[in-house]
């Protein structure tokens, strides 16, 4: 029973990893594509909030601010 508790934890841990990475890429590449969005439409897009929207665009060293 033990290990399958462990296995199910393994498993929930890469799904979740695999998760991030995927939304991470969704909003640089919304950001790439349409620096004139502001954050607020790229969470909207993606399904987050504005404020990790900025933590992923910081974290990814990318603009925060919309550029006319």
């Amino acid at each position: 029973m033990v290990n399958k508790v462990a296995s199910t934890r393994s498993r929930k841990e890469r799904v979740n990893q695999e998760y991030t990475q995927t939304l991470n890429a969704s909003i640089v590449e919304s950001r790439r594509q349409n620096p004139m969005w502001t954050l607020q439409t790229i969470a909207n897009l993606v399904g987050v909030s504005r404020e990790r929207v900025r933590q992923v665009l910081n974290q990814k060293r990318m603009p925060t601010a919309a550029v006319k």
